[in-house]
């Protein structure tokens, strides 16, 4: 998510706005392997994106894109084979992101000192980005996959537009000033009724129960939140404001990725692993 109140609206932030929404929408209708190939691609581009905010180039950082690729194409098999290991990944991911929601309020004194190891930081992203591809894919060839993806990416879109937009017209009381001081709690609120409309749309038709979408909605919220502002933590560590300038108006891949590197484990080991 930008960060509210940097700069003005420019007319190319929205027409790349519209164009990655057309992209996300194709990649949908993609069968499930020409899905887990795109994905796998969209990842890789991100990992390396990662590799430079860690500080690595030329060897280090083709050597991490490769370690990332034989992990995605070692767990293609492993899944085929042994479907479990799919939900113990997804497990693994759900406690990092919670350990990084415990820690991002003490920031920096919680998880900078570890943070600022390279091998450290190195390690998070391929968890981040491996797990975000095993949810993805597993999501995709669910039942009604397809819909379960429109409904995830429709969050995580509703809560970053939603809280960059208001936070940045009315935010007054700062969210988390250490880590990126233009976030307020007004975006948060506004981002978070945004996923509830979205959760009520899921309903309407027939993705769950009341109950269930309204859970599976602040789940979704608290971890596009988390992904959100842990990436913020990663990029200040950094020294830069965005990961990348691959999309004009809004940064690089992990820019436009970060709620979704959270909230898609989140949902994927919540729903798969209730029909497991």
């Amino acid at each position: 998510m930008t960060e509210a109140g940097t700069s003005p609206l420019p007319g190319h932030r929205w027409l790349t706005g519209l164009t990655l929404a057309l992209l996300a929408a194709g990649l949908l209708l993609l069968p499930p392997l020409g899905f887990g190939l795109v994905t796998a691609l969209v990842c890789l581009a991100a990992g390396w994106e990662w590799a430079r905010l860690c500080g690595y180039g030329g060897k280090l950082a083709g050597l991490f894109l490769g370690l990332l690729a034989a992990s995605i194409g070692f767990l293609a098999l492993a899944f085929m084979a042994a479907p479990l290991a799919q939900h113990w990944l997804l497990t693994v991911a759900v406690l990092f992101w919670l350990l990084m929601a415990l820690g991002l309020p003490f920031f920096p004194a919680g998880l900078a000192p570890a943070w600022n190891s390279s091998m450290v930081q190195a390690l998070m992203g391929w968890l981040a980005v491996l797990a975000c591809w095993a949810a993805v894919t597993g999501l995709r060839v669910a039942d009604q996959g397809q819909w379960l993806l429109l409904w995830l990416l429709l969050s995580t879109v509703a809560f970053d537009s939603l809280a960059y937009l208001v936070g940045r017209r009315w935010g007054t009381v700062k969210l988390a000033a250490r880590i990126s001081p233009n976030k307020s709690w007004q975006g948060v609120a506004a981002g978070s009724l945004g996923v509830l409309a979205v959760a009520w749309m899921a309903f309407e038709i027939g993705l769950g129960s009341g109950p269930q979408v309204i859970l599976m909605a602040v789940l979704l919220g608290w971890a596009a939140l988390v992904g959100d502002l842990w990436q913020s933590a990663v990029k200040r560590l950094a020294g830069v404001k965005d990961s990348g300038r691959l999309f004009p108006g809004h940064g690089g891949l992990l820019d436009r990725l970060d709620s979704l590197l959270a909230a898609a484990p989140v949902m994927a080991w919540v729903w798969l692993g209730s029909l497991a």
